[in-house]
């Protein structure tokens, strides 16, 4: 429990018996982990969105084609990420591509992995080999120093400042951090946190 608390949240994925945890504080920044990475014989990687604290697992391939996932932006408080071999935008709530998407609610989309949360310390009882996600920016071991990487010893820092700044103010203010929303559902507070569930 070197770089996670007992108690951090974790969004996990199991496939085939083998899992890998990750904690929001180290997909805050990338919003993508996996990539090019198999877990249980399978390629498998961790959609995440600071905004709405969503994280949603897939298998990078939409209708047959595999697809190199980065982020690209945010779009009504959600994550959009794009695709580095054609450059299509890929929303992370439905995976698919976004012209498919506008023109055909049935579009090829990627295979969505079940994923769920607990504590780090339940975790490590429950998967004594699991996996865990590591971000190398804020890993000191993984760290440039200044004389290695000067650029990336003062980038991350101010960028690391810009996104808590924003996630902050998303966990505290009642508005969103970028208002894009244009659609209020009255049935619950704003960011009320809610556990979602496809079955």
């Amino acid at each position: 429990m070197k770089h996670y608390s007992a108690d951090e949240s974790v969004i996990v994925i199991d496939i085939n018996g083998e899992a890998r945890a990750h904690s929001d504080r180290h997909l805050l920044r990338p919003h993508i982990a996996g990539n090019e990475q198999t877990l249980g014989g399978e390629e498998v990687v961790m959609t995440y969105c600071g905004l709405t604290n969503l994280g949603m697992a897939y298998t990078p391939e939409i209708d047959g084609q595999k697809v190199d996932l980065a982020a690209f932006t945010q779009l009504e408080n959600n994550l959009v990420m794009y695709d580095k071999v054609t450059g299509e935008p890929i929303q992370q709530l439905w995976g698919s591509k976004e012209s498919d998407q506008v023109a055909n609610d049935k579009a090829p989309k990627m295979k969505e992995q079940p994923t769920f949360r607990m504590p780090f310390s339940k975790f490590v009882e429950a998967y004594p080999k699991g996996q865990v996600f590591l971000n190398d920016y804020i890993t000191k071991e993984m760290r440039p120093t200044f004389w290695q990487n000067p650029f990336l010893a003062i980038y991350d820092p101010i960028m690391d400042f810009i996104f808590e700044t924003a996630v902050t103010f998303q966990a505290k203010s009642d508005k969103p951090t970028f208002p894009t929303i244009k659609v209020k559902d009255t049935r619950l507070p704003n960011k009320a946190l809610v556990w979602g569930s496809e079955y």
